[in-house]
């Protein structure tokens, strides 16, 4: 009987997986050594090695392998990351140029077999000859249609004229270094990854400009979708009977004027209806937010039962996570493009009443897409008859006040409409 108690104890020491009993293990892998070290130089090392302190998941969350959760500059390929338990080795498609510094740069989601992963990612500097290059190229890479930073976009920076790639990914709002580069003059692209594999592909978003490298170098990347097709209205909403809301199936050139040149409303029988005023619905909408904005804060000074929603909704949150998150928002709402936004929705007043049931269509002409190619187009739309008003209800309001486009937009009414 204690053989066989015995044998079952050591089988159970012999079996594979996690020790019973004790706190769960909530701690990412750490990384204890590297080879070569950051900053070396003269390196003959064949691959880079990453000690941990735990063994590694071979397959991380958020990456369909290891290899996507590295990137090295310059690059002459995908990467080539070997998994040895708690070590990865990690080289280049082909072997080190001489004389070259490189950055090895480990992305955030490396994790142990309990899914732990770590956030902060890590960066390796090293040179194959006796100096560590010291020039940079940062910027912010913006998603131009959406108005906003492009987190964690891709950038490379392909040099003249032997087509060295360096690589990098933007931060959580967009922002960038392309450091330890030597002077010259580079080609330098932006693009939203949204396949994440780490490579330019021709349905995503994307910017390039030329940049000449002395010493430090700043670049502005508007990204978008070079599309070789002008925009079109994709649909026509009534909003009441003096306004309606256009919206393109693509973004239109910011600088494209809105006016009767170019946009026209035409009855059933081909009558033009007037158009008071277009303006973007973008426009609009951060008009009456900031407005919003305004009311409730004055409001805020004067009621008090108001006053403490008010400061319950603009507190600072204590948890830590809500407050990076609450930083974040606020960080991305101040970069801005310097360019204006592209325009998508549209907003058109009309100058007199559309009639409920009526059939209409809304034509656009010479209409430019972001590449500049123009296009035009026509939307039928019908106009909904009203819901039977109940006969007990006495309210009385002018149609569509409240959505109407206020009155510092361009008037367009005695304008020619298109022929």
């Amino acid at each position: 009987m204690r053989r066989l108690i015995l044998l079952a104890a050591l089988l159970a020491c012999a079996q594979q997986g996690f020790p019973p009993g004790g706190p769960p293990d909530k701690v990412p892998p750490k990384l204890l050594k590297t080879t070569p070290d950051s900053d070396a130089r003269n390196v003959t090392d064949k691959e880079v090695n990453l000690q941990y302190d735990e063994v590694l998941n071979e397959r991380p969350g958020g990456a369909a392998s290891l290899d996507q959760l590295v990137l090295i500059s310059p690059r002459d390929g995908a990467p080539r990351v070997g998994w040895h338990r708690s070590r990865l080795s990690v080289r280049g498609h082909k072997d080190w140029k001489p004389n070259t510094t490189y950055t090895v740069t480990v992305l955030p989601g490396i994790s142990d077999l309990r899914g732990n992963a770590d956030k902060a990612g890590f960066e390796l500097v090293f040179s194959t000859g006796p100096e560590i290059a010291s020039e940079s190229i940062s910027g912010v890479v913006f998603d131009w249609p959406a108005g906003h930073p492009a987190p964690n976009a891709l950038i490379e920076a392909i040099s003249h004229p032997d087509s060295v790639v360096y690589i990098e990914r933007a931060d959580s709002v967009g922002r960038f270094t392309i450091a330890h580069m030597p002077p010259g003059s580079f080609t330098v692209y932006g693009w939203i990854d949204a396949n994440n594999n780490h490579d330019r592909d021709q349905h995503e978003q994307f910017d390039s400009a030329v940049v000449s490298l002395k010493d430090t170098a700043r670049v502005e990347l508007l990204t978008f979708l070079h599309d070789s097709v002008g925009a079109h209205i994709q649909s026509v909403d009534v909003r009441d009977s003096l306004l309606i809301h256009a919206t393109f199936d693509k973004p239109v050139d910011p600088k494209q004027p809105f006016d009767t040149a170019h946009f026209a409303l035409r009855a059933a029988d081909s009558s033009v209806v007037p158009i008071k005023s277009i303006v973007s619905a973008r426009e609009i909408d951060k008009q009456r937010a900031d407005s919003a904005a305004h009311a409730d804060s004055i409001r805020a000074r004067t009621d008090t039962a108001f006053r403490r929603q008010y400061l319950a909704q603009h507190r600072l949150p204590t948890d830590s996570t809500a407050r990076r998150a609450m930083r974040l928002s606020a960080e991305l709402a101040t970069l801005l493009p310097s360019k204006p936004i592209p325009v998508t929705d549209l907003l058109i007043a009309i100058a007199t009443p559309l009639t409920p049931g009526a059939t209409y269509r809304l034509d656009s002409k010479d209409i430019h897409n972001l590449m500049g190619i123009a296009a035009s187009s026509t939307r039928t739309f019908s106009v909904p008859k009203p819901a039977p008003r109940n006969p007990k209800d006495s309210t009385r309001a002018e149609p569509g006040a409240h959505l109407r486009p206020p009155p510092t937009m361009h008037d367009t009414t005695h304008a020619k409409p298109p022929a």
